[in-house]
């Protein structure tokens, strides 16, 4: 994906696109509902399967959300990380990148940066979210 295709999505899109890359599967909107008994926590969120879960409660869920039975374990939440806006949710998805991305990612998170040119390594250490998962996409997906 190239930097002017990554500007094109939607919040949204994007959101999907850096959790889809971090290991989330199923993604869809629509509302959270933790324990499965219909006591909606959140609705209308970008919801998943985080690549978190134990594998027993991938089984357990293997019919949808919130199907569980009585006393199972269940995750303690589905909703999708706001990587756009939430500065710890992309500090995990810095930690699963390999040395040699780490590299990259850091060249893209540069070039991305709003800081003057020749600050160095200070317009990567005041990189806001959206910034690093744009410069965490073309990462990922080898991007230009």
């Amino acid at each position: 994906m190239t930097s002017e295709e990554y500007d094109k999505l939607t919040a949204d899109e994007k959101r999907i696109k850096v959790a889809e890359l971090c290991g989330w599967t199923r993604i869809r909107r629509g509302y959270y509902d933790p324990c499965g008994c219909g006591h909606v926590a959140v609705a209308d969120e970008l919801m998943g399967l985080s690549p978190l879960l134990k594998p027993n409660v991938l089984e357990i869920e293997s019919t949808g959300f919130g199907d569980y039975p009585p006393g199972s374990e269940y995750p303690a939440s589905w909703q999708v990380p706001d990587y756009l806006s939430d500065l710890n949710a992309c500090h995990e998805f810095e930690k699963l990148m390999k040395i040699e991305e780490v590299f990259l990612y850091e060249h893209f998170l540069q070039g991305l940066s709003e800081q003057e040119e020749g600050t160095g390594l200070l317009g990567i250490w005041h990189a806001t979210a959206e910034q690093r998962c744009n410069a965490f996409v073309l990462t990922m997906t080898g991007g230009e």
